[in-house]
């Protein structure tokens, strides 16, 4: 803890410079930006939260250069900042201010994008709208959670570090962030994510920068944040003014849909699939008493782990009422309050609209599936069908709908499908007190952006899951349809 706190007085250093504008005689619309503070009220800073050295430095005139590629720093080169430009994004209807001198662009994935030295090349920052509206009840350190989660996947051993929640003071306002610190070949990156609340939207905020080398970058973002107007067309109008005359506004660009896959056969002790070229494999055997084994797998893709295909061979429990569910409780774990309950029909779409209690039971119980597993939000049914029924079997259906992922940058389709088999009261429960154990859950869940193009690979992927050489067989057989993984009736296509 006294390191870390040296570190941090080391660091304020840095980040006054960064914000102290004025004293370093820039008159600039940012104003007095602020100080940067750690929840406990001690001072923080943002340069080197990570381990100390051990990145080289950028290559020197007349030595090989860096790539400039998107996760790479280029060579360093200072960038013109006598004036100030407005960015306008039309699809999120905001604005802000930023260094004429430098490039900026739209992307419907990353949102707005400005490069402080080279474009497509870190140091850069990123402004984006998670949400519009109402955000009463939204849990900042649910979002927090989910990043670093999302962090640790993406870079692996590579993430060196990851802070305590940090508070940017920013006028008037108090803006919750986390510090990351990974690496890209032979440099230390540093990439600072604030999100700020406003009470009708979530403005998310990253700066990434090479390490010891962030100075200008935090300006800049610390000017898009005091400068940021939800209206796009705020500067356009006149309305606001900066210092300088660069007035350009960036017209936002559509991405390009993702590249169709190619797929490769994967096989381990437990299972074979073929799955998407460069997807990576993570998978579980969970002992369930008794001599009972459960199988839990995810591939997905590592530039983004949201994007998916699973198979959870069992969860449970799922409730028949709220009365079953409290009859149960002396018995369970207390994180069991969360448990989800279906009252209704037992079909995945149920499961679906309450898998926010699942996930609350699933990051309660601490396994390693439940970092691949992701807290999804029904926003639309696109279609709902029961496979087959039976009281012995169970209830086996699915869903095609949309999703929100916390921290994602757009909604997801999923295709969902599962079997809820009920399950009787044990001796000592009241015989209401039933529950259902949902078999063979399965899912394809791509970005929105992804879908359109990859969605029938993915999911013949799925399709070719063989758990046969899986010691625990005969619990597949159970809520297992004979055909697999169902095909929707929808043509993704025609959707995207």
């Amino acid at each position: 803890m006294k390191k870390m706190f040296c570190k941090l007085l080391s660091i304020l250093l840095v980040l006054c410079l960064c914000i102290g504008l004025t004293a370093c005689g820039a008159q600039s619309a940012a104003g007095g930006l602020g100080t940067l503070t750690m929840d406990d009220g001690k001072s923080g800073g943002i340069g080197t939260l990570g381990e100390p050295g051990g990145a080289d430095e950028p290559s020197e005139p007349g030595e090989p250069t860096v790539p400039a590629e998107p996760d790479a720093p280029a060579p360093q080169e200072p960038a013109p900042n006598d004036g100030y430009a407005a960015f306008s994004s039309t699809k999120q209807d905001f604005s802000f201010l930023y260094d004429e001198g430098y490039t900026a662009k739209w992307s419907d994935e990353n949102g707005a994008t400005v490069y402080t030295e080279h474009e497509d090349s870190i140091p850069y920052i990123l402004v984006f709208c998670n949400h519009r509206g109402d955000t009463n009840g939204f849990d900042i350190s649910n979002f927090f959670y989910f990043k670093i989660e999302e962090m640790k996947t993406q870079y692996g051993s590579r993430l060196k570090s990851v802070s305590e929640v940090l508070t940017l003071t920013v006028g008037d306002k108090k803006v919750p962030g986390v510090l990351f610190t990974y690496t890209v070949d032979t440099y230390t990156i540093e990439m600072f994510l604030l999100l700020d609340d406003t009470g009708d939207s979530l403005m998310q905020y990253t700066a990434k920068y090479v390490q010891g080398k962030g100075e200008p970058t935090m300006q800049a973002l610390v000017r898009a944040m005091t400068t940021l107007k939800l209206d796009a067309d705020y500067y356009a109008n006149g309305s606001g003014t900066g210092t300088g005359t660069g007035t350009g506004t960036q017209t936002p660009q559509q991405t390009p849909a993702p590249a169709a896959l190619s797929t490769e056969s994967y096989e381990c002790k437990y299972f074979t699939l073929t799955k998407p070229v460069g997807w990576e494999v993570f998978y579980e055997v969970i002992d369930a008493g008794g001599g009972a084994k459960r199988l839990y797998t995810f591939v997905y893709d590592p530039t983004n782990p949201n994007n998916m295909f699973f198979f959870a061979q069992v969860l449970e429990q799922f409730y028949v009422s709220e009365s079953s569910k409290q009859a149960w409780l002396p018995y369970m774990p207390s994180y069991f309050s969360n448990a989800p309950v279906i009252s209704g029909d037992p079909t995945a779409e149920a499961t679906l609209a309450v898998w926010g209690d699942v996930f609350a039971v699933m990051r309660a119980e601490g396994s390693e599936s439940s970092a691949y597993f992701r807290n999804y939000g029904l926003t639309e049914v696109i279609e709902s069908k029961v496979l087959n029924s039976s009281p012995t079997t169970g209830t086996t259906s699915y869903v095609l709908g949309m999703v929100t992922i916390p921290s994602a940058r757009e909604q997801s389709l999923i295709l969902f499908q599962n079997t809820l088999v009920l399950m009787n009261a044990p001796t000592g429960l009241p015989a209401s007190a039933k529950y259902y154990s949902s078999h063979s859950n399965m899912g394809v869940v791509l970005s929105e952006s992804a879908a359109g193009s990859q969605f029938n690979t993915v999911l013949s992927c799925l399709q070719s899951f063989d758990p046969s050489a899986f010691a625990n067989r005969d619990s597949f057989k159970s809520g297992t349809t004979d055909g697999g993984m169902a095909v929707p009736e929808t043509d993704i296509s025609s959707l995207f």
